[in-house]
């Protein structure tokens, strides 16, 4: 989303926490700072960048930001270098009790578990060695890249703006780009603001805007409130069926 995307988004919801990607202009940042709390998202492919991510999250700090989400091991010293309060993010595919507890030693403040696990899963983590949430909305990474699957195929990123990849059967998958790395994301959003009462108990809830426009993360923030009919394309994830 644009800049002036974010500030209209920001401020037509109610949150704990607004987590921005960790290119935003400080401006935008420093701006919705005043009206809840801000953190930056770390790559998750981060491929040889750590000091430019470094001085950007040391920006971010001195514009406000508070938290910084950490898709990989390598992020997490990154965000208590720059004294942020460091959350897990589902890249971690934390399931078990020991890894929250190894990332609990080693200064993680909370963190997003694994969408791998079951909800019955979760429920056995509790009590957890640090607080927990589950990601109830969001077009759920499918591949993590390298090279961008639209830059081989000829596209240059000037001319992307995030849009996706089709499949032979003419289903598109949207490609989004962190400057290191390319991530094809899920046709279809995962859903569960219909089924609400299912989700496990937890300390948070993660909602992943991606392609969203303002108005579209409104509506969906909205929907999980009030229930409801849910959209006829969706994936329930793996919460329910487990690996398989």
């Amino acid at each position: 989303l644009a800049d002036a995307s974010y500030r209209d988004v920001c401020f037509r919801l109610t949150a704990d926490a607004v987590i921005l990607p960790l290119n935003t202009e400080e401006a935008t940042i420093r701006a919705i700072a005043t009206h809840t709390k801000v953190g930056v998202e770390i790559p998750r492919g981060m491929f040889g960048q750590e000091e430019t991510i470094r001085e950007r999250l040391a920006a971010a700090k001195s514009a406000g930001a508070k938290l910084a989400l950490c898709g990989n091991v390598g992020a997490l010293p990154l965000a208590k270098e720059a004294s942020l309060a460091a959350v897990g993010g589902f890249g971690l595919n934390l399931t078990n009790r020991d890894a929250l507890a190894f990332y609990a030693e080693r200064g993680l403040d909370a963190a997003t578990l694994s969408m791998e696990l079951t909800f019955g899963q979760m429920r056995k983590l509790t009590p957890s060695p640090l607080p927990v949430g589950v990601m109830v909305y969001g077009h759920q990474p499918l591949m993590l890249t390298r090279n961008c699957p639209r830059k081989c195929a000829g596209a240059s990123c000037a001319d992307c703006r995030h849009q996706g990849i089709t499949d032979r059967t003419g289903t598109a998958f949207p490609v989004m780009c962190s400057g290191g790395c390319a991530e094809v994301l899920n046709s279809v959003p995962l859903w569960w603001g219909d089924k609400a009462a299912e989700i496990p108990d937890a300390h948070f809830h993660l909602f992943h805007f991606t392609v969203e426009d303002a108005d579209r993360c409104a509506a969906v923030l909205a929907a999980y409130k009030q229930g409801g009919k849910p959209p006829a394309a969706i994936t329930r994830g793996l919460y329910k069926r487990g690996v398989e």
